[in-house]
């Protein structure tokens, strides 16, 4: 709960930084949205090229057994912390190198990998039938200054290609409607959508109940 609530305040600085007061008070207490579940399959995925090599960065894969934190610099403090709770929980991340800097990172959890100590609450929130061929994946980010140079599609790209060369078939996950970059990002890479939910979140309490189409 005070690893929760110490990610949570550096995360609330963070935007009030960025985006200012307003936006920092809507994210710390009361969110309600509508959140839509995708599906990947990776088995006729296509990626796009490698942007990463020709720049001179690397996406390395992670877990609580092989992950050396002196080896990595993390920019923003919230995703530093971040890393040592989810870790511990069992879950792994792609992060996205220059040097020793982590520009991005992406997690990721599988159902059957024998060191997740939690299921996700996302995939018993939306429902998802995570096989043993599944992954459920869930919080990229891209430090703002790279935001442009690195791009979304990119670092996801190339995260949905490393699952699928190691034998992966689905992967899922869900984008908010209001995000409009995150909206395109799965609809340009080939997700399918899923039924809609409405997304409430409350201080560290979040619900989602299935979205009732409008009759006309």
């Amino acid at each position: 709960m005070f690893g929760s609530l110490h990610i949570k305040a550096l995360q609330v600085l963070e935007l009030w930084q960025q985006k200012g007061l307003w936006e920092a008070v809507k994210f710390s207490v009361f969110v309600t949205k509508v959140a839509v579940p995708v599906e990947m399959d990776l088995v006729n995925f296509k990626p796009p090229n490698d942007r990463f090599k020709e720049k001179g960065m690397e996406l390395i894969d992670v877990s609580l057994e092989n992950f050396k934190p002196g080896n990595y610099f993390f920019p923003v403090k919230s995703r530093r912390e971040k890393i040592r709770r989810n870790l511990g929980k069992g879950y792994r991340a792609f992060l996205l190198l220059d040097g020793r800097d982590v520009i991005g990172d992406l997690w990721y959890v599988i159902s059957d990998d024998g060191m997740s100590k939690v299921v996700h609450p996302d995939v018993s929130m939306f429902n998802l039938n995570l096989g043993p061929e599944d992954v459920y994946m869930y919080d990229l980010y891209i430090t703002q200054e790279r935001r442009q140079e690195v791009g979304s599609n990119n670092l996801l790209g190339s995260a949905l290609d490393s699952l699928k060369r190691r034998g992966y078939r689905k992967a899922f996950g869900f984008f908010e409607t209001d995000n409009i970059p995150a909206l395109w990002m799965h609809r340009l890479l080939g997700y399918q959508e899923l039924p809609r939910y409405v997304l409430r979140r409350f201080l560290f309490f979040r619900s989602a109940t299935l979205k009732v189409k409008s009759v006309l």
